[in-house]
């Protein structure tokens, strides 16, 4: 991973920083506060999301803008990619976790090759499956049966807790093997955590005798229930009555009687001839009234009859009223034949003339409005019919209600009587069989009755037997599968068959390590990892003899340490990357066996950025070849030349 041009917009305590790096190695020289780390900070920002080994939220990282600005822009090259990172992940392009995929690690493995604190940090369960990753060690499902049962064969005490037997398929309780072993750990802990809920909801276990088992009462059941089949048929073949046919009679003849007081107090209170008296006045009612409507009818049309007459009347009178009206005295004749009049109307102008219209013209409005007169008052008895026609219908269909709820009556009486008689034939029936009913047969109904419930309390009790018998036996199938769930969350944690194939495969990181560290620090440390509960990492001094843990390392010695991981990991990813800060908690003997080092490795890596605090003499340039030496003065970053 070649890191090739970095620029940075109001980030931390640069407005506007652009930096090209023409060459692999890169030492950075600053004040304290100059900004050195910021620029590390920036490049792990940019392709992790994370900011000194933590993730900030968004108002963290708003706070990561210089004094005064709003928001923060980190543009970074690597390998010809442009990468734009800002406040807002959904601005950024490409996202943190984006870059990671891309360069086929994980953003733990990413973060890192920027902070190895981080590493140290980390659960061990999260420590081992990095380191076994980074191995590239496997255990798929083509292999995961063969790596299982080459580890439960170092388990003797977890065979002998669980009482499991090393060749068996325990896999099979996992259904189908899964592709990975992360997917087989995930449901072996799911599924015995399920089964735990399970089991601690159960109602406890009564306990069963001794040597009972479900198959054996399952066949004292089967044998129960044959000799119930028998007696069940012996009461078919008895002659008459069993008892339960005896209360049965007894219950259809209270029953019969019962119905019978109901109806017969329904029909006592019918009277069917008042009820076809009162139906015969109803229809003699309904016929008298048809007849009337019948006769308004024919008055109706009687009247509408005459009204149109006289509406005919009317109109003709108006017509002379009109030509009266309109007459302006010339000779309705001489009008006709134009050439007597000679072009000039003639007018009839008379006295006898102007009268005779005058009186005419009288005559014709008193003959309309005796017309209006009589037309009104046929129109008004024509209402008064209509309103009665009206009326009397309505009467009908109140007479045609009432017979209909008559008839209904006496037709529910008849039903009500035809069901009384059916009742007392049937129980008359019924008394007579009871009455002949053989009591020597009712005893032997009785004595096998008895026989039953015997039987039945027996079968009952192997049933609560048999359900108790297979709940101990159900609980002892979940138990027995709940020991492989334990087994195989064990096997297929970190702390299982991962730190067996590490414990393995760690030895060829531990020269690594080792080789590293001596060149590091001039011969005088090597380190190892060793993988147990946790992953460990030891620093051995060949002079003193000495093993101690990293953790307890002085902070000079824990620095050259995360440098030594830093390295050996961006070789196993094959990023070639690494991001140094804090060289000057070196003395100068270790700085000098530290550039030794760069100078032997930088031909294995792609970029490598080194971050120092000024020291006494201001930093200069010797001219090596492939690496370049950078001050940082009044927030700007100046390349210092040879």
């Amino acid at each position: 991973m070649r890191l090739d041009h970095l620029r940075l917009h109001d980030f931390r305590c640069f407005q506007d920083l652009e930096l090209a790096f023409d060459k692999p190695v890169n030492f950075i020289f600053g004040p304290n506060a100059s900004g050195k780390s910021t620029i590390g900070e920036a490049m792990e920002m940019a392709l992790t999301g994370r900011c000194n080994g933590f993730n900030p939220g968004w108002r963290e990282r708003s706070a990561l803008a210089r004094q005064g600005s709003d928001a923060f822009r980190i543009d970074l090259v690597i390998d010809n990619q442009k990468i734009v990172h800002r406040p807002e992940l959904k601005d950024c392009s490409p996202r943190p976790e984006e870059i990671a995929k891309k360069l086929g690690v994980s953003k733990e493995v990413l973060s890192a090759l920027f902070d190895t604190g981080h590493f140290f940090c980390l659960h061990p369960d999260e420590k081992k499956r990095l380191v076994f990753d980074l191995l590239g060690l496997r255990v798929t499902k083509e292999n995961m049966e063969a790596h299982l049962k080459s580890w439960l064969r170092d388990q003797t005490g977890l065979l002998h807790k669980h009482d499991l037997d090393p060749d068996g398929n325990l896999l099979s309780v996992l259904g189908e093997i899964p592709e990975s072993m992360e997917q087989a750990y995930q449901q072996a802990f799911d599924e015995r955590r399920l089964l735990k809920r399970e089991l601690k909801s159960m109602p406890p276990a009564g306990e069963l005798p001794k040597g009972v088992t479900v198959r054996g009462i399952r066949e004292k059941i089967e044998e129960i229930q044959k000799e119930l089949n028998g007696l069940h048929t012996r009461f078919g073949e008895l002659k008459g009555m069993a008892t339960v046919e005896k209360r049965q009679l007894e219950r259809e003849i209270e029953d019969a009687s019962s119905t019978l007081e109901r109806l017969s107090a329904e029909t006592v209170t019918f009277d069917a001839e008042s009820e076809t008296r009162q139906l015969k006045q109803l229809e003699e009612k309904r016929t008298e009234i048809l007849r009337a409507i019948e006769r308004s009818n024919e008055t109706r049309k009687e009247l509408e009859r005459k009204i149109h007459a006289l509406d005919t009347e009317e109109a003709k009178k108006k017509a002379v009223h009109a030509r009266i009206e309109g007459f302006n005295g010339s000779c309705p004749i001489f009008q006709e034949i134009p050439s007597a009049s000679k072009g000039a109307p003639v007018e009839c102008k008379t006295a006898e003339v102007l009268k005779a219209v005058s009186r005419i013209r009288k005559a014709s409005q008193v003959e309309v409005a005796e017309i209006r007169s009589e037309r009104n008052k046929l129109q008004q008895k024509l209402v008064e019919v209509s309103n009665l026609i009206g009326k009397s219908q309505k009467e009908i269909q109140e007479i045609d209600a009432r017979v209909s709820d008559s008839r209904l009556r006496a037709k529910r009486h008849e039903e009500a009587i035809s069901r009384i008689r059916e009742l007392e034939a049937g129980k008359t029936r019924a008394e007579g069989i009871l009455a002949g009913l053989d009591q020597g047969k009712i005893e032997e109904s009785e004595r096998l009755k008895g026989e039953v419930t015997r039987l039945q309390g027996e079968l009952d009790r192997n049933r609560d037997l048999l359900a108790l018998a297979e709940q101990a036996e159900k609980r002892a199938a979940m138990e027995k599968r709940l020991d492989v769930l334990e087994v195989l969350t064990l096997a297929f944690s970190p702390k299982g068959i991962m730190a067996d194939l590490l414990s393995s495969a760690v030895k060829s990181l531990n020269d690594s390590l080792a080789r590293a560290m001596e060149k590091i620090s001039g011969g005088k440390y090597s380190m190892e990892m060793h993988v147990n509960d946790d992953v460990d990492l030891f620093l051995i001094d060949h002079g003193k003899g000495t093993r101690t843990g990293i953790r307890l390392v002085s902070a000079s010695e824990r620095f050259r340490a995360g440098i030594v991981l830093q390295s050996v990991l961006s070789k196993l990813t094959g990023l070639r990357f690494m991001l140094i800060d804090g060289l000057d908690i070196l003395d100068q003997e270790n700085r000098g066996f530290f550039f030794n080092f760069i100078q032997e490795v930088k031909a294995e890596f792609d970029s490598i950025f080194v971050f120092s605090t000024i020291g006494r003499y201001y930093p200069t340039n010797p001219g090596i070849p492939d690496i370049d030496f950078w001050v940082i003065e009044a927030g700007t970053v100046k390349r210092i030349e040879p």
